[in-house]
């Protein structure tokens, strides 16, 4: 059976069709607030369909509750119903999701999306740290080559990242699924509200902090990218511009200490049996290509 062609409309086009809400989450990539969706708890028979084409994307008999706050699913009505590309939006290099026919931003590939495709939330959580090492190994590369990289201070700050990361992925490891999940939403609720706050950057004068302060923030940015990850980037941008180094530097230790803290945190959750090699390889794989 021939699948119907691509859809293409404007913006002007799809605001005259769509509810406002579904405009902001379909053509501007805006999350719906988790636990708030109608079809987070419906339990009726039947398909599910693209809101902006009617393409059919998934199966109630693939649905189940992942606690999550969205609804979740084990997989896609057909391996073809979705496409994925990168998104370097809000700081990051993630792959986000859309439909196949009309594009439509149905979500990210990084841990919501991981546990909604059916992976139980720690092997979630730890294959996603397969994905950002690869990831982040490229972009340490490309700035260590480009001689950028603070070295001296960077092995300072990724040996805080790597002792807090230790304890952070142990945390994870053993952490009841329901807590995690809450942890999460609330998470990907910020990740909403972070695009309508305009927080003017942190100026010094003199040099670059390097003492105390700056050490125990980035055990702080290394516990909580071993326990979940997403959002990491932010937390190390604001501990280095509150230091006073500059965007490329501030990148480029970013990058350096995800990298560093991603092994730590890989081999806990490798050790506790919580990786999905296969798919983490193919996520890593493919955001690492989709950035060059």
């Amino acid at each position: 059976m021939t699948k119907p062609g691509k859809i293409r409309k404007t913006n002007a086009e799809w605001r005259g069709q769509l509810t406002p809400e579904q405009f902001a989450v379909t053509r501007r990539g805006a999350t719906e607030p988790p636990f708030t969706g109608a079809h987070y708890t419906n339990r009726k028979d039947g398909d599910y369909r693209c809101v902006c084409c009617g393409a059919l994307l998934f199966s109630s008999k693939d649905k189940y509750d992942s606690g999550s706050g969205w609804p979740s699913f084990t997989r896609p009505a057909d391996r073809d119903a979705a496409a994925t590309s990168v998104d370097r939006s809000l700081g990051m290099v993630r792959t986000e999701a859309s439909c196949a026919r009309c594009d439509a931003h149905l979500g990210h590939v990084f841990l919501p999306l991981l546990i909604l495709l059916g992976l139980p939330h720690t092997v979630a959580n730890g294959t996603n740290r397969l994905a950002i090492l690869i990831q982040s190994a490229g972009a340490t590369a490309a700035f260590r080559r480009a001689d950028v990289m603070p070295v001296g201070v960077l092995v300072r700050l990724g040996l805080a990242a790597i002792l807090g990361a230790g304890l952070g992925s142990t945390l994870a490891v053993h952490v009841g699924e329901t807590v995690f999940l809450r942890f999460l939403s609330i998470v990907m609720v910020l990740f909403t509200l972070f695009p309508l706050l305009h927080v003017d950057a942190p100026t010094r004068e003199g040099p670059p902090r390097t003492g105390i302060g700056l050490l125990a923030g980035f055990v702080v940015v290394g516990f909580y990218g071993g326990f979940i990850q997403a959002g990491v980037g932010f937390l190390s941008l604001g501990a280095t511009s509150w230091a006073g180094y500059g965007l490329v530097a501030g990148n480029a230790i970013k990058v350096a200490c995800i990298f560093l803290f991603s092994i730590v945190s890989l081999s806990v959750f490798a050790t506790n049996g919580a990786v999905d090699w296969g798919v983490g390889l193919a996520l890593g794989i493919g955001t690492f290509a989709g950035a060059l």
